[in-house]
């Protein structure tokens, strides 16, 4: 009943706002019916933040209430008024959604399989499915909940139609639709400037060419934040546009950068110091511009007070949730100085992947500084890249870890390609066949890459091809398709081992499953059992990525101990096994055929309890 109520109460704001009267010019359809579904995530990230404060439960049930109220509200404003929001629509907009939801649906079916099963190349994609269990379980939110707390109502309503086991299949379909949503906001961004059909074109194989690259890398590995946090970047670029170009009103343009800072200080605060202080100097530049005068104190008072309304919630409510929550943690292992040091798995490219695209960004970035045009993005590219700076000499002084700097590349990606996509429709305007030659260019080189031309040369001649270079600048390319050979399969019959122990453990005062495997499977296996209601099964967690002197056999013997440290007279411990290595599997049996009995067991390992 809940999960009708949310989708109804969802609707009525989503069309409340897509019809509620935003300008008198026409605006875009199919960009504004994605844009407003990311505002609406928006409504839901502060709803739940004010709501938390006061210990109302978070659900579908709540979030319904406040979006069907502030719906039936906007709705009776738009009645009252007798106006509505006029649209129009191109066919580009609709063939460009189904080339990108194609795209999407052909990477979900390469990652995931028909059956949607989980595989990630890190630990994060468990870990977020995870923590958006932990909100659904506990219905309250903390620190950077922005993603956690949306996926969390997107598991609630298809929860009462499947088993809690099975909740998995659709948090990766949230994961793909952020995925698309993060090229379809891209799109978004750049179908502003694409006037004419051949800009058109160019702008869907940018959005192609971007999309395949640094979103596509964030998906492998699972970093669903990270991902929606780019999103948010990208609206308040297009929302700032919309501004500008007068299509939007003042109190529309102040409530899309208020929720959209808070959202963004929310899912992923690394971004905040970047993103903050380009969005306010970008206001103080428009204004100045609007003026025409530098030294005049009109506009300087209302930058400062355009600045304050854009500001004032999202700093003292991210301040609260994000800082006090995370970065202020007095736990030296959570707090900001430790974190931020540690290293983690992510992709590292210094800068091979953006060679092509440089020159033209550059030049963007130049005529866009030089002829006072008013562009978030030039501000971005000049902050990101004085943060990224910091951080390098950070990371050379062995203060900061390559993790953290490396994550900033995928903000840098999609900046780059919308200041390159920018150059590239100037260079068209004066003269097309540039454009044209220079894409020919780099397909020619893409086609060498995929094709393994120069390889293939090399074989024949080592002194032809000594060294293969044209895959240098695909590198993104070549290792996501890399990836999707060796990225971690959490396979049917890991699902099955998991579904055992949520089955046959379901004690609320059951000591703690023993789990031996690798630390992805690890991550999604908590995921998986976790209990929606009453106490949470602890775990230990003996992960065969240790230090390279302690053998697997070692850290299973310390996952034996453990077990019978724990031992509980009046219900079984588990101790579960899981890893495809059907030699260590053996041994392990051999080993401990008189310590423990197996009472679950197939292909990917075994559930044992002690005898």
């Amino acid at each position: 009943m809940s999960a009708i109520f949310f989708v109804i109460s969802f609707f009525v704001l989503y069309f409340s706002i897509l019809f509620y009267k935003k300008e008198e010019k026409k605006l875009n359809f199919f960009t504004c019916c994605a844009m407003i579904f990311i505002f609406v995530l928006f409504v839901h990230a502060f709803v739940a933040g004010i709501i938390n404060l006061v210990k109302i439960h978070i659900n579908t049930w709540s979030i319904g209430v406040a979006d069907l109220v502030l719906g039936v509200g906007i709705w009776m404003k738009i009645i009252k008024d007798k106006t509505r929001q006029t649209f129009y629509v191109e066919p580009i907009d609709l063939i460009s959604t189904l080339i990108f939801l194609s795209v999407t649906i052909f990477v979900g079916i390469q990652q995931f399989g028909k059956s949607l099963n989980i595989a990630y190349e890190s630990v994060d994609g468990g870990t977020h499915f995870r923590m958006a269990l932990e909100v659904l379980k506990n219905q309250n939110v903390s620190s950077m909940y922005f993603a956690p707390l949306n996926n969390a109502l997107f598991l609630e309503i298809f929860k009462p139609f499947c088993k809690i086991t099975q909740l998995y299949h659709f948090y990766i379909l949230a994961d793909l639709f952020m995925f698309f949503l993060g090229g379809y906001a891209f799109w978004c961004v750049i179908r502003q400037k694409a006037t004419t059909k051949g800009k058109q074109i160019l702008a869907i194989i940018i959005t192609l060419i971007y999309m395949l690259g640094y979103p596509r890398n964030s998906l492998l590995y699972g970093f669903n934040y990270f991902g929606i946090s780019i999103i948010i970047i990208l609206f308040l670029v297009w929302a700032f546009q919309l501004y500008v170009d007068e299509e939007v009103s003042e109190i529309v343009f102040i409530l899309c950068m208020n929720l959209g800072c808070l959202s963004l200080g929310l899912c992923y605060s690394l971004f905040v110091p970047v993103v903050y202080v380009s969005l306010a100097l970008t206001l103080f530049r428009y204004l100045w511009h609007l003026n025409g005068n530098i030294f005049k104190i009109e506009w300087i008072k209302k930058a400062i007070i355009l600045n304050f309304k854009v500001f004032l919630i999202p700093t003292i409510i991210v301040l609260y949730y994000s800082f006090f929550g995370f970065f202020g943690n007095t736990n030296p292992s959570l707090g900001v100085s430790s974190g931020i040091s540690m290293e983690g798995g992510i992709y590292r490219d210094l800068f091979s992947n953006f060679v092509f695209w440089l020159p033209f960004a550059v030049y963007a970035a130049l005529m866009i500084f030089f002829e006072k045009k008013d562009d978030l993005a030039i501000m971005y590219a000049i902050f990101l890249g004085i943060f990224m700076l910091y951080l390098a000499i950070k990371v050379m002084k062995g203060e900061t870890s390559t993790y953290y700097y490396y994550k900033n590349n995928f903000f840098l990606s999609a900046v780059i390609f919308y200041l390159a996509y920018y150059a590239l429709i100037m260079l068209m305007d004066l003269k097309w066949q540039i454009v044209f030659s220079y894409f020919l260019i780099y397909f020619l080189l893409m086609i060498s890459t995929v094709f393994h031309v120069e390889a293939r040369m090399q074989q024949k001649s080592f002194l032809l091809v000594p060294i293969v270079k044209s895959n240098y600048y695909f590198d993104i390319y070549e290792t996501d398709h890399l990836l999707l050979s060796q990225v971690n399969q959490f396979n049917d019959e890991k699902i099955e081992i998991s579904e055992y122990c949520y089955t046959n453990y379901p004690q609320q005062n059951n000591p703690s499953i023993i789990f031996f495997g690798n630390s992805v499977d690890y991550n999604i296996f908590r995921g998986i059992t976790i209990r929606l209601e009453g106490d949470a099964t602890g775990f230990v967690n003996c992960t065969t990525s240790e230090k390279s002197d302690v053998t697997v056999y070692d850290i299973f013997e310390q996952g034996y101990q453990r077990l019978c440290e724990e031992k509980n007279k009046t219900v079984e411990q588990p101790l579960v096994f899981m890893s495809s290595d059907e030699k260590l599997k053996t041994d392990i049996k051999n080993q401990y055929k008189d310590k423990i009995n197996i009472v679950f067991e197939n292909t990917e390992g075994f559930v044992a309890v002690l005898k």
